[in-house]
Formats: C-alpha cells, sequence, structure tokens
C-alpha cells in the first residue's frame, strides 16, 4: 500500500537523525515528546484567540465556520450543521514555492 504522508514516529525518527547531523544527540522518545509539545502549544495559543506564524511554514488561525445547511447522504434528509471552529492553516510563500513543480 502506498502512503502519501508521514506519521509523528518517523517525523520523530528524521528530526533525531537531523539534529545529529547537526551534532545534538536527542533520544527518539525526547523527539516525539518535542513534535506532540510544538503541536499542542499551537493549540494552547490557537484557543486563546493567539495566532501562530512559523517563519518558512506558514500562519495557523482558529476561525469560526458558520451555521449552514447540509443533508444526510444516505437519507437525504436536510440537516442543520451547527456553527463551529476550525482551524486554518496558511502556507507561507517560502513553503508554496517550495512545493511547485520544477521544470
Amino acid at each position: 500500500m502506498n502512503k502519501n504522508y508521514i506519521t509523528k514516529k518517523p517525523l520523530g525518527i528524521e528530526l533525531q537523525h537531523r539534529l545529529k547531523e547537526r551534532g545534538i544527540e536527542v533520544s527518539q522518545q525526547t523527539t516525539q515528546i518535542m513534535i506532540s509539545e510544538l503541536v499542542q502549544m499551537i493549540d494552547d495559543h490557537l484557543h486563546t484567540g493567539t495566532d501562530v506564524r512559523i517563519k518558512g511554514l506558514g500562519r495557523f488561525t482558529l476561525k469560526q465556520a458558520k451555521a449552514r445547511k447540509g443533508r444526510n447522504v444516505h437519507t437525504g434528509e436536510e440537516v442543520n450543521i451547527p456553527s463551529r471552529k476550525v482551524v486554518r492553516f496558511v502556507p507561507s510563500e517560502a513553503l508554496k514555492f517550495s512545493t511547485k513543480p520544477r521544470k
């Protein structure tokens, strides 16, 4: 099966190797904790109303999605979808540029 994503564990292993190349020795467990803490910090700041901007990556914001009408795909019945808060991510220009197809 072809996976087009990376999970936290292999990301942590890759982070551990990249840090080692820079002369920084950390355990795999430490890199897992670092990733988890970064995600938690982003979540904490968003819930206090603070946008999170990471240079070279992008901006995370918390927006209010409006209530709307939807449809149950199984029954066709119309349902009300309540308003809710959603996380928005806007990639930085550097990230947009680096992911464009190269000629």
